[in-house]
């Protein structure tokens, strides 16, 4: 993946973060997934969000 696109992402995950009254499920899954790798954090962009409040 390139460094840019791995940027944009954890930018990406940072503004879902900063969203007022996100759970706190949702909230501790971008903290993970930015606490792991560049494909943790494309997981949760793709998939990942969607499944924690499900």
């Amino acid at each position: 993946m390139p460094i840019a696109q791995a940027e944009d992402d954890r930018v990406a995950v940072g503004k879902i973060l900063a969203r007022p009254g996100i759970s706190d499920a949702l909230r501790a899954a971008a903290s993970k997934a930015l606490d792991g790798t560049a494909a943790d954090v494309r997981y949760f962009l793709e998939v990942g969000q969607y499944e924690v409040d499900a």
